[in-house]
């Protein structure tokens, strides 16, 4: 999880068609919820493949317009890509399951209003770091009947088929993890062993679940390595496609000067899985 404050808001990338900003996608507890969609110059198809990203923050901060400053999310959109950046209530008034809940009520109201907005309801991933990158894998295992699908929209679908997880916490339950994030736990869930398990994608792994694209570094401080590869073993035991990268001296988001060839360990596997499973 990312510090309060650590995704600053930030202008879009340039090379985009247009930006249909602040769409009310849900209200949930009186709370109006907001994406925006990006659309590229060149769409790779019609209808358009969907990349949902989830910001970090640690469950408590974070904006949907700070997604910009990830170079993959820039370069997703020049590829020909559309992206729903998506915000959600925040703890400590909204704890979990609030921001799940929230995510995937914009996963059914964009396929709901895939018409609307020239989107695919079939070609649609997500993409997220940290908090983000806990709850796309959520969207990843989990269905209807584990209770997160509440509120509008019902009769669609929450489901993707792609995910990259970008150092998302896994096991909320483990101990080291709780240990690491006192504070975190008080907030966000509750200080309940129980929410933290239905907070953890390792609960929820089955057969049925999507393709997943998972990053983490070997010098991550905020959320330990063994999450990602709890998370990776788990997946793959399953018998589904999972892919772990632990990059070397990457910091916890991936963003450290200290990556080495980041275009080839990082963001050019990032592209191809994702149109590998969306086009």
């Amino acid at each position: 999880m990312e510090e309060p404050g650590a995704e600053a808001v930030s202008p879009p990338p340039p090379t985009v068609a247009r930006i249909e900003s602040d769409v009310t996608y849900c209200t949930n507890d009186g709370v109006g919820l907001q994406l925006d969609l990006v659309y590229p110059v060149s769409p790779i198809s019609e209808p358009a493949p969907l990349i949902v990203y989830v910001h970090g923050g640690g469950w408590r901060s974070g904006d949907k317009a700070g997604s910009w400053d990830r170079s993959y999310v820039a370069a997703l959109i020049a590829r020909g890509f559309v992206i729903a950046s998506v915000n959600y209530r925040l703890a400590p008034d909204h704890p979990f399951p609030a921001q799940i809940v929230d995510v995937k009520c914009a996963v059914r109201f964009l396929r709901a209003h895939a018409d609307q907005y020239g989107l695919s309801t079939t070609k649609i991933g997500a993409l997220g770091g940290s908090a983000g990158g806990h709850l796309v894998a959520l969207l990843g295992v989990t269905d209807s009947s584990d209770g997160f699908d509440v509120g509008e929209y019902a009769d669609e679908s929450s489901q993707v088929s792609a995910v990259v997880d970008i150092a998302g916490p896994s096991d909320i339950a483990d101990e080291e993890f709780r240990t690491q994030h006192q504070a975190t736990m008080r907030e966000e869930f509750l200080d309940s062993i129980d929410l933290m398990t239905q907070a953890s994608p390792v609960t929820y792994v089955s057969t049925d679940d999507a393709s997943f694209l998972i990053f983490h570094s070997d010098d991550d401080r905020t959320v330990p390595v063994s999450q990602s590869e709890t998370f990776d073993q788990a997946l793959q035991a399953e018998g589904l496609e999972s892919t772990l990268t632990i990059v070397p001296g990457g910091g916890h988001l991936l963003e450290s000067p200290r990556i080495r060839r980041r275009e080839q360990v990082v963001d050019d596997p990032i592209f191809a899985f994702l149109e590998r499973h969306l086009l």
